[in-house]
C-alpha cells in the first residue's frame, strides 16, 4: 500500500514520517547529483573549449541554449506522464538516461557529439526532477507541500 502512495497521483499519503523523510533525502540526494552535474561543464569549460579546439560560441552554446532548450522540450511530455504513470519508474528511468549521457559525454570527439550528450543530459534530468517534485507533493499532508518541496530544490 505504501507504494500506491508514491505511484499514483493524488493518492493519499500513506507512508509513515520516516518513509517520507528517507525518500526526500535520497531525492535531495539526487538532486544533488543533478545540479553538481550540470554546472561541472562550467566550471571545465575553458579546458574542455582548448582540448576540442571550440569557440566561445560553441562552449555558450552547450552550456546554454542546448541544454535549456531541449530541458524545457522533454519536460513537458514527461510531466504528462509524471500524471498518469508510476512517477519512481519514471525517477528511475530518467535516472538511467541521465548516467549514461552523463558518462557519454565524456567520450564525444566533436561538437555535434558534445550536443547531442547534452541533449541526453537534459532530457533525463527534466525527467527526474518532475516525477521527484510530484511524488514529494503527494507524500505530505496537503497543508504541507511547500515545505517538502522548498527542502527538495535547497538540494
Amino acid at each position: 500500500m505504501a507504494d500506491q502512495a508514491v505511484t499514483a497521483p493524488g493518492a493519499a499519503p500513506l507512508v509513515n514520517v520516516a518513509g517520507r523523510r528517507y525518500t526526500l533525502a535520497v531525492f535531495m540526494l539526487l538532486q544533488v547529483f543533478y545540479y553538481t552535474d550540470r554546472n561541472v561543464l562550467t566550471i571545465l569549460q575553458e579546458p574542455i573549449r582548448l582540448e576540442m579546439g571550440l569557440s566561445d560560441s560553441q562552449m555558450g552554446a552547450l552550456t546554454g541554449i542546448a541544454f535549456a532548450l531541449a530541458y524545457c522540450l522533454f519536460s513537458i511530455p514527461i510531466g504528462r506522464l509524471s500524471d498518469t504513470r508510476n512517477r519512481i519508474a519514471i525517477i528511475a528511468i530518467s535516472s538511467a538516461v541521465w548516467s549514461l549521457f552523463t558518462a557519454l559525454f565524456g567520450l564525444g570527439r566533436n561538437y555535434l557529439a558534445l550536443v547531442g550528450m547534452r541533449i541526453g543530459v537534459a532530457a533525463g534530468e527534466s525527467g527526474g526532477l518532475l516525477a521527484m517534485q510530484s511524488v514529494v507533493a503527494d507524500l505530505y499532508e496537503p497543508r504541507r507541500p511547500g515545505s517538502a518541496l522548498a527542502i527538495l530544490t535547497a538540494a
